[in-house]
């Protein structure tokens, strides 16, 4: 393996951690800010695609309005289907799509981000709505502790950082515009 591909790798893995550090720790605040902190996460999302890929253009309006629109599409689905991984995995393809169009200036194969946006809202928060939010939006159910909530976010946030982080990686590894 050559020294630079060893570079690319070792660049992509690091983001990948970056990604999920990023997205656990900022969302590990959710409970304390009463949801301020997902206004912050499109910014340190902005900030580590500045490095990766250049200038990420509209990438917080995009983040800000899909997610305006995937939390509407959550309320809406949750009255619907009874499990949160399928209203997660809804969410995460409205805010994909929107992240994507971002996306696909810089990256070919930026419809994969769609994919990965509702892979990791079903695996990295459909628990937790379904422990959450039936409180907020159904009848019966506990509120958890605040304690319990921060270890929820910040665990939601690590595992769907993983797997939108991964996948930015291996997008940016491989479908790259300027490779």
């Amino acid at each position: 393996m050559s020294k630079s591909s060893k570079l690319v790798l070792k660049l992509n893995w690091q983001l990948s951690i970056l990604w999920a550090l990023a997205t656990g720790f900022t969302l590990m605040f959710v409970p304390l800010t009463n949801s301020y902190a997902f206004i912050a996460l499109p910014f340190i999302q902005w900030v580590l695609l500045k490095i990766y890929i250049g200038e990420p253009g509209l990438w917080i309006l995009a983040t800000f309005f899909g997610g305006i629109a995937a939390f509407a599409s959550l309320i809406a689905c949750l009255f619907i289907f009874p499990s949160g991984y399928f209203v997660g995995a809804v969410a995460g393809a409205v805010l994909g799509f929107a992240q994507s169009l971002v996306l696909r200036r810089h990256i070919h194969k930026a419809s994969w981000w769609i994919l990965s946006s509702s892979l990791a809202l079903a695996f990295g928060a459909g628990w937790v709505i379904d422990i959450d939010f039936p409180t907020y939006f159904k009848f019966g159910g506990s509120k958890p502790s605040q304690q319990a909530l921060i270890i929820m976010y910040l665990a939601s946030g690590l595992i769907g950082g993983a797997i939108k982080g991964g996948t930015l990686g291996w997008l940016i590894k491989n479908h790259k515009k300027d490779n």
